[in-house]
């Protein structure tokens, strides 16, 4: 499975979490992090910034591993 920190600003992580419960250790969870949101044309959401400095990615990967 692939995914990132900010599809759905969480909710993709808790849909795969719902998804491999119970087969965890079956599962290869690719996560991609450092890119930002922001507000692009329209009041639609674009890509922001990246930040891959250790200390960001260090953080969302711990963040990725409590959610649901």
């Amino acid at each position: 499975m692939d995914t990132a920190d900010f599809y759905g600003m969480g909710h993709n992580e808790e849909l795969i979490s719902r998804a491999i419960k119970g087969k965890r250790d079956k599962a290869f969870i690719s996560l991609k992090t450092g890119q930002f949101r922001a507000p692009g044309p329209g009041g639609t959401m674009g890509f922001g910034p990246v930040n891959a400095h250790p200390d960001h990615l260090r953080n969302a990967i711990l963040y990725s591993l409590r959610a649901p």
